[in-house]
């Protein structure tokens, strides 16, 4: 249903974009989109049906449904850039780039200063590592005149994986300077905040972004996520609060509960969710150790170890193991984790802790300092 409700939400308001984005000439019509009266072309119901199922398809993975409802949108009276920015995408995600660049220049034609041609452009770019070119379709996208934040955060975030990064600064603080609030202004603060590692600030942008847009729920689980990474589990465990369930991964929720403390939403949480992969196993277990229940922590640590996770199902099965008081387990468990495994240092530290519970602090600390 949340699935349902976004993927409808995404669809209706790109829709209204449509009305508002069509090529310079035509029929224009005023439209208030975002609360901001902007001047676009009339659109019929035959093209606007089209776009729509076209987006529903796009957001639910059907790329070729989503193209035949690009193609039947372009068949009204009117032609439009997006449409045919959305065509030219899916036609390169089905692996025909040809299509798409021979549609591209079909809307660069049609309209040669339309943002939306620029940003597919620059998406296609950008998918096939090629970074200049993106960066130069974003740049257009930016100069197009529209003013929206989407193509001042693309190129920002191409240029820093471009080695840029004080350039893209630039781009997202002149935005800024320009726009002062919105959507808009709350992404490209959030951008900006998370490049830079600062959590606080990023953190404080995404809760605005959060009540403004639900539509870019998405940016707000990164910030969550970066923001626990830093070591601010309560600023994660805010901004996942105004996250309905099922748009974050239980995973990641499980993980700023456990790091907020938040004792009775983990029981909750675990009283819901039967975990099937081996990597949300080891989630659940680690959950199941902080609420001190190892029984079942074990049981779900041996299942990701016979499914092949490795060292991850080692150390947690270990730490159960320990928790239990079973301290030779834990000591044999963990020190089959081969050096150079991500987990080594954490199963050493086990190792230890289980050779101190058994009597022998002096060896354990040899082993603790690698003599």
């Amino acid at each position: 249903m949340v699935r349902l409700a976004r993927t409808c939400s995404l669809a209706l308001v790109l829709a209204s974009s449509l009305a508002a984005c069509g090529p310079r000439g035509g029929y224009p019509i005023e439209r208030t989109i975002g609360g901001e009266r902007r001047l676009g072309v009339f659109v019929g119901p035959h093209s606007y049906e089209h776009f729509v199922r076209g987006e529903l398809a796009r957001e639910a993975g059907d790329l070729r449904a989503a193209a035949d409802h690009y193609e039947l949108a372009r068949a009204g009276a009117i032609d439009d850039p997006l449409v045919i920015a959305r065509l030219a995408d899916v036609r390169d995600q089905l692996g025909d780039r040809d299509a798409a660049e021979r549609a591209l220049d079909e809307g660069d034609r049609l309209d040669p200063r339309s943002e939306a041609i620029a940003m597919a452009r620059g998406a296609i770019a950008e998918r096939h590592g090629e970074l200049a070119e993106a960066v130069d379709a974003y740049a257009r996208a930016v100069e197009s005149g529209e003013g929206s934040e989407e193509p001042v955060i693309a190129l920002s975030r191409v240029l820093r994986e471009s080695g840029a990064g004080e350039r893209a600064d630039a781009v997202l603080e002149r935005y800024l300077a320009e726009h002062e609030g919105g959507v808009g202004a709350a992404r490209a603060r959030l951008s900006l905040a998370m490049a830079r590692g600062d959590a606080a600030t990023a953190g404080l942008a995404a809760l605005e972004l959060a009540r403004r847009s639900p539509q870019h729920r998405d940016e707000v689980s990164r910030a969550a996520e970066q923001a626990l990474e830093a070591g601010h589990p309560i600023l994660a465990y805010r901004l996942l609060a105004l996250m309905p369930e099922g748009s974050v991964s239980r995973a990641l929720r499980l993980r700023v509960l456990i790091a907020a403390d938040a004792r009775a939403e983990i029981e909750a949480l675990l009283a819901s969710w039967t975990p099937e992969r081996p990597d949300e196993m080891l989630e659940v277990a680690r959950a199941w150790l902080v609420l001190g229940e190892p029984e079942n922590a074990a049981e779900l640590a041996e299942t990701a170890l016979a499914s092949g996770s490795g060292a991850d199902a080692r150390v947690v099965l270990a730490r159960a193991r320990l928790a239990q008081g079973r301290l030779g387990d834990a000591a044999t468990i963990a020190a089959a984790v081969p050096a150079g495994a991500s987990a080594y240092e954490e199963a050493r530290a086990i190792v230890a802790d289980a050779i101190t519970q058994g009597g022998l602090p002096a060896l354990a600390d040899e082993l603790r300092e690698g003599r």
